[in-house]
């Protein structure tokens, strides 16, 4: 388990190389994994009274583009209207301040981006990218992972759905919230840990990952009375906090149509793995849910998530998108060991998820590329004729879509 989790720190941190923010550069070498200490974790409740922190108050905001505060004097031009239950945001992107127990990784303060739309419906974006498990990727100063959320997270500097000017953009017109990453642990920890380098130093990291993100969902549930649709994705290490807070998001929100689409991380090893011994993920899992409680430490996989997840709401749609030779997911996947190749375990968990989940779909595209929802060619990709912005849109606005593969899977089509 040491050794796969390593191989997941480095595979996050690849991604973190494939960002529009390339001033974060991360280091290609990894030093072997050390087991954190479990922390407190939170109530796995679906209710927002019952996540681990308090949404922040109008006193804890502030904005990173202007100094207006995130409440507003100014109200957002919305169709509805304020009476609609959205909030008062200044134009632009609005840096808040979460406040209570939301933390970065060396205990600085964590933020979170929103911008208003003009129509009630939500997209919640999960940022992706590092990580840290040792003393020497979490000291100071570490380029193997992001430990700050500040104003290189503006999602501003990133293109395909954050280009807002693109008339083609299906989310131009949505409230967004960008969820940003600066813990380590792929938006799913609640441990803090105290690393010792060789000379006796003691580096103390917050894995808050889980902490934070459902600090950025009650600030949601607080400011979005009924939306009219929420779409929940994220790239990479961020495709993990779509699937692992869209239950939540379902929760709160039962009567307001959901959809989930994963980005570039299919999560695949060939076999199951253990998630608890290290990350407690299992402590954070969405356990109301009966085949997800099931699920025992070293049992994990990405079929059995996904199923388990997409059964439980059969009217909610479910959803991911990979490159049928994904360059970052395959030197993940050698450096795991995994059994067999990555493009067979790729098939085989799609077709495990599509026989088992009526309301999964996947969409395979050509080529070796990681990531497509933050770049240019969210617009320009096709597989089988089908482009992948129109099979994204479609599903935002409630129609289905069919399962697409790629007809020439060595190239983009």
């Amino acid at each position: 388990m040491r050794r796969l989790l390593v191989v997941l720190m480095i595979f996050c941190l690849l991604v973190v190389a494939c960002s529009s923010n390339t001033s974060r550069e991360v280091g290609t070498a990894a030093p072997a994994a050390t087991n954190p200490v479990a922390a407190a974790s939170p109530s796995p409740a679906p209710s927002a009274a019952s996540t681990p922190s308090a949404a922040p108050s109008a006193e804890q905001t502030s904005t990173a583009t202007s100094e207006t505060p995130a409440a507003s004097a100014e109200p957002a031009q919305t169709s509805e209207g304020t009476a609609a239950g959205l909030p008062e945001l200044a134009s632009g992107w609005t840096r808040i301040d979460a406040g209570g127990e939301a933390m970065c990784a060396r205990g600085t303060p964590y933020s979170f981006w929103v911008r208003p739309g003009t129509v009630n419906k939500l997209l919640i974006y999960f940022q992706g990218g590092g990580g840290c498990w040792s003393a020497e990727t979490c000291r100071q100063g570490s380029t193997f992972f992001q430990d700050a959320a500040d104003e290189r997270d503006n999602p501003s500097y990133e293109s395909g759905i954050f280009d807002l000017e693109n008339p083609d953009n299906p989310f131009k017109d949505y409230y967004i919230v960008y969820v940003p990453y600066c813990t380590g642990d792929v938006h799913l920890g609640n441990n803090v840990y105290t690393y010792k380098d060789a000379s006796g130093e003691e580096i103390v990291i917050h894995h808050k990952g889980f902490v934070n993100a459902s600090t950025v969902m009650e600030w949601v549930y607080q400011q979005f009375k009924a939306p009219e649709s929420i779409f929940v994705s994220g790239c990479s290490a961020g495709s993990v906090g779509s699937i692992m807070f869209a239950p939540y998001v379902i929760e709160h929100y039962r009567s307001v149509p959901v959809v989930q689409m994963g980005d570039s991380e299919a999560f695949v090893f060939g076999r199951p793995v253990e998630l608890q011994e290290d990350w407690r993920s299992h402590d954070n899992f969405p356990d109301w849910i009966p085949a997800v409680r099931a699920i025992e430490p070293g049992q994990w996989t990405a079929e059995k998530f996904y199923t388990a997840i997409a059964n439980f709401y059969p009217d909610r749609r479910f959803s991911q998108y990979n490159t049928a030779h994904d360059s970052v997911q395959i030197r993940y996947f050698r450096a795991a060991n995994g059994v067999g190749s990555w493009e067979e375990a790729l098939d085989a968990s799609m077709k495990e998820i599509h026989a088992k989940a009526p309301n999964f779909r996947s969409y395979l595209a050509g080529g070796s590329s990681h990531c497509i929802t933050p770049f240019g060619s969210f617009y320009a990709v096709q597989s089988d004729g089908v482009y992948f912005r129109d099979w994204v849109d479609a599903m935002a606005n409630g129609r289905d879509v069919e399962n697409v593969r790629c007809t020439n899977c060595d190239s983009s089509e």
